[in-house]
């Protein structure tokens, strides 16, 4: 009998980086798992830190844009939970506050996160296609009471300039604030269209009180 299912990968490497298969693996457990919930394990370490067996030697720590991307990209696909492994081998300060950072803007949003998913809400790309293989923006709309959240992934190493997000019908008029970033942007016709840089994240809400005070760590490299 399984309640729940999960799975670690901590892609982010020297020479390696390939952020973008955490949703990859969350799309396999969800079908291992038949549907159960899915607990994505994500990276809170540097390979050198966990001694000569594994061969590294130089450290190399995910950024908080790319710990960003890999929460926020598990989370628009469907993930049930989200926990950090590694923190117990971390020797880096600047990083261990980058890890606090985005656990307390998640946690901001917790009442949010543990709401369905409201369905009909898509992204799609609205440009000329790629000669590469395109993977696309993903959508996460959910509600808590008369608020909302949206939750916008580019799973794409590239820049899209036009992102439209649709099934917004129930927005309506209401202006969005840009979490952590200036700007916003009003729903019309159930629709928005924004940019989005690559493996970037953009995180709407009906106000900053979504946003934590916390800055420290949000500009790790």
């Amino acid at each position: 009998f399984v309640d729940i299912t999960g799975c670690d990968i901590y892609p982010v490497k020297k020479d390696n980086r390939p952020i973008h298969r955490m949703g990859d693996a969350l799309e396999r457990w969800k079908a291992v798992g038949l549907g159960r919930p899915v607990w994505m394990v994500l990276q809170a370490f540097s390979w050198h830190e966990l001694g000569e067996y594994y061969g590294v030697t130089e450290p190399t720590y995910p950024t908080f844009a790319e710990s960003r991307f890999m929460a926020y990209d598990v989370i628009a696909r469907g993930a049930g939970g989200v926990l950090y492994w590694g923190s117990h081998y971390l020797k880096s300060e600047p990083f261990r506050q980058s890890i606090y950072a985005l656990t307390r803007e998640l946690s901001r949003l917790q009442p949010f996160l543990i709401q369905p998913a409201l369905p009909g809400a898509r992204a799609s790309l609205v440009e000329m296609p790629a000669e590469d293989e395109t993977r696309g923006a993903r959508a996460c709309v959910k509600s808590n009471g008369n608020e909302w959240l949206i939750i916008l992934v580019n799973e794409d190493n590239r820049w899209h300039m036009g992102v439209d997000v649709t099934g917004l019908d129930a927005l309506n008029g209401r202006r969005l604030e840009r979490l952590y970033a200036e700007g916003g942007v009003t729903v019309r016709e159930g629709r928005l269209a924004t940019r989005m840089e690559p493996y970037g994240v953009q995180v709407f809400a009906t106000g900053r009180a979504w946003e934590t005070d916390q800055r420290a760590g949000r500009d790790f490299q």
